[in-house]
């Protein structure tokens, strides 16, 4: 009879803690305007070259996002990025004014527009950002979308797009506190 009240026990905390999960997803999917998030970021690139070493790139700060705007379907978040480091070997010796001031451009706020289940839509910029530094944040802002299309279900998968395309992800939750997020495939490039 033990046995039958301690899993009878575990079974309902289970059932309580996945409807704790689920109420927060929920909640999740609401956007209200003001409403602000924070992330640690740590983006990392390397890119091999044909001859000599490959060029690695690491950013690291604050990720902010805060809705501005809420329609029907869709929402809008200011971007921001703060704390921002940036190192590297790009290539010969850079003088530190020049990284100070990459980090400065870089920590300039930017918006983009997002479905209601966190598909990214477009990406704003004020009209003086440079090429290389547009590149760089749709990069890091594609990469951090979080698409959640059904809050019910554990493992989904989503069609999204980044610089080179739309590609198939796959989300799956580990921990009611953490999900895994990996690209499949490019659909199209």
């Amino acid at each position: 009879m033990r046995p039958r009240l301690r899993n009878s026990a575990i079974l309902a905390m289970a059932a309580v803690t996945t409807v704790a999960v689920l109420q927060m997803r929920a909640a999740e999917q609401q956007h209200i305007a003001g409403a602000q998030r924070r992330w640690k970021l740590d983006f990392q690139t390397r890119l091999e070259q044909p001859a000599g070493p490959p060029v690695e790139v690491a950013l690291t700060g604050e990720w902010t996002s805060t809705i501005v705007a809420a329609r029907s379907g869709e929402y809008d978040a200011a971007l921001e990025l703060a704390g921002v480091h940036l190192t590297g070997n790009v290539g010969g010796n850079v003088p530190p004014e020049a990284v100070q001031q990459t980090e400065k451009r870089l920590s300039r706020r930017f918006w983009a527009t997002y479905l209601n289940d966190g598909t990214l839509l477009k990406i704003h910029f004020f009209k003086d950002v440079s090429p290389s530094d547009r590149n760089l944040l749709q990069m890091v802002t594609a990469e951090a979308q979080f698409v959640r299309p059904d809050a019910s279900k554990m493992v989904w998968n989503t069609l999204e797009r980044d610089g080179a395309g739309n590609y198939l992800a796959i989300y799956n939750w580990v921990k009611p506190e953490a999900v895994v997020k990996r690209k499949l495939k490019y659909v199209h490039t």
